[in-house]
């Protein structure tokens, strides 16, 4: 059997000597890690990257077909403001049709009609001749209590020899 005694008293470490065993021992762990994570952080910019550059790429696809496709907007908005006037135009026909269709089926059939106006503004001047006062007194007061003319207005109304001349206007049909 074989024995090995040190007989020297242990060296008491330096800072310097722990210094240098923490370098040796320790410090070349702490540099693999940190060159890993250096290697992982470069790779991880060029995916980043490589993402900008397609958001970049995308952004400027939409951007072109926005360019494209503005006229195209410009001019659905003009035919759209186009068919706004024309609906608006339709309802206010109709609704001047349907007040005339109105007219003329309470009209009697005794009056004689002479003159008929139509304005832009809805309103219907008209004059007649009639032999009977009472016609045109009852036509009147059908017109005024059907309320379906919001003016119902007689300015004229005289005795000739042929007849009852009067004149009338309507305005603002309401349906």
């Amino acid at each position: 059997m074989k024995y090995r005694l040190n007989l020297f008293l242990p060296k008491k470490k330096t800072l310097a000597d722990r210094g240098v065993y923490f370098a040796l021992n320790y410090l070349r762990y702490i540099l693999v890690i940190t060159q890993i994570v250096v290697i992982g952080v470069f790779f991880y910019r060029f995916q980043i990257d490589q993402e900008i550059v397609d958001l970049k790429e995308e952004i400027q696809q939409k951007q072109e077909i926005v360019i494209v496709s503005e006229p195209l907007i410009k001019e659905a908005q003009a035919i759209d403001n186009k068919v706004g006037i024309i609906s608006g135009l339709v309802s206010e026909q109709e609704s001047f049709a349907a007040g005339i269709n109105y007219l003329f089926g309470r009209f009697p059939e005794k009056i004689k009609l002479e003159n008929l106006n139509m304005s832009k503004d809805g309103r219907i001047e008209f004059s007649g001749q009639a032999t009977d006062v009472n016609l045109i007194r009852i036509f009147y007061m059908r017109l005024i209590k059907e309320a379906k003319f919001a003016s119902v207005e007689m300015p004229l109304l005289e005795k000739k020899e042929s007849g009852f001349l009067f004149r009338m206007a309507l305005s603002g049909y309401k349906q």
